[in-house]
């Protein structure tokens, strides 16, 4: 038989444990510094286009970092410092696409698909202006 005093101890050191599994698992989420940036690439057909290359740079810092997408024309860039970015998307045999004043804030990800137009990268489609990024 369980006596009344080792059920409250037990149920006091419960009781601990729990309060700094909750405090951890706080903290851990106040740690998010950065956002992403995701989303596909398809051609005008709407087929996804691999291997297609993104360039993302930080309009405030100038860091760029270039990403890639995966056979189903998928890219992620994860991580990103909080800013506005400008995208450059390119792949061979289509037209270079500059997407600028992507807003990003800390814990966002925002989701940019593209269609690509055939032509060569010499051509360059460049939109001034977004339609605000979905926020997950």
């Amino acid at each position: 038989m369980i006596c009344a005093s080792t059920f409250k101890t037990f149920s006091a050191s419960l009781l601990a444990l729990a309060l700094i599994y909750s405090a951890t698992q706080l903290n851990l989420h106040a740690q998010v510094t950065g956002g992403t940036i995701s989303g596909t690439v398809l051609d005008t057909s709407g087929k996804t286009i691999a291997n297609a290359s993104i360039s993302i740079t930080n309009s405030a810092t100038g860091i760029n970092r270039t990403v890639t997408t995966n056979t189903e024309g998928f890219y992620t860039a994860p991580n990103l410092q909080a800013g506005t970015y400008d995208l450059t998307f390119t792949a061979t045999g289509f037209k270079t696409d500059v997407r600028k004043g992507i807003a990003l804030t800390v814990g966002a990800a925002a989701s940019l698909n593209l269609t690509m137009q055939i032509g060569t990268t010499i051509e360059v489609v460049q939109v001034q202006t977004e339609a605000p990024a979905v926020q997950l």
